[in-house]
């Protein structure tokens, strides 16, 4: 099977609420069969409080479904735990990060389930930062490439498993 790229309007710093409105549009547009979605960390740094997380969370996976040949092809990743960085503390306005960024992920699990959608939970694997430096970017907050390439080992069997069974 085949894999392009068709669309990736994602933009660093967008809550769910941009998504919505700038993202989604050009992702409709695209017309995918298969997608993965990741948002909620910068709802929380922005304090956005969890009742209206979820609705917009709910919008946003009810819009990327209707679009969606197959319902079993959207697949939803965790936010990771960025109070493990050096930086992290900068970001949390004096509030538990580790806790926060659980509630969203909880949020976004139980919507999921809902859904019937798959979840690939990366907020522990995420944690490890806190032990390996060479985890954590030269920003002293965002992942690096040998973090990303340890979530893609979670990330990648899921997303093959979704794009080789059969359609729903």
């Amino acid at each position: 099977m085949a894999v392009s790229l068709v669309a990736n309007p994602a933009k660093t710093g967008w809550t769910t609420q941009q998504a919505i409105d700038a993202e989604l549009p050009v992702w409709k547009a695209a017309k995918p069969d298969f997608a993965t979605v990741q948002i909620g960390v910068n709802d929380w740094v922005q304090g956005v409080d969890a009742a209206t997380f979820r609705q917009r969370l709910i919008r946003l996976l009810d819009e990327m479904l209707k679009v969606l040949p197959d319902k079993n092809r959207l697949l939803v990743v965790t936010i990771p735990d960025f109070s493990v960085t050096p930086t992290g503390a900068m970001y949390g306005g004096g509030r538990d990060i580790s806790h926060g960024i659980a509630e969203f992920n909880r949020i976004i699990q139980e919507e999921s389930q809902k859904r019937q959608l798959k979840v690939v939970d990366i907020f522990s694997l995420s944690q490890g930062m806190h032990d390996d430096r060479s985890l954590i970017a030269r920003d002293g907050f965002h992942p690096s490439a040998k973090e990303y390439a340890l979530w893609e080992v979670f990330i990648y069997p899921v997303a093959h498993e979704l794009l080789f069974q059969p359609v729903r």
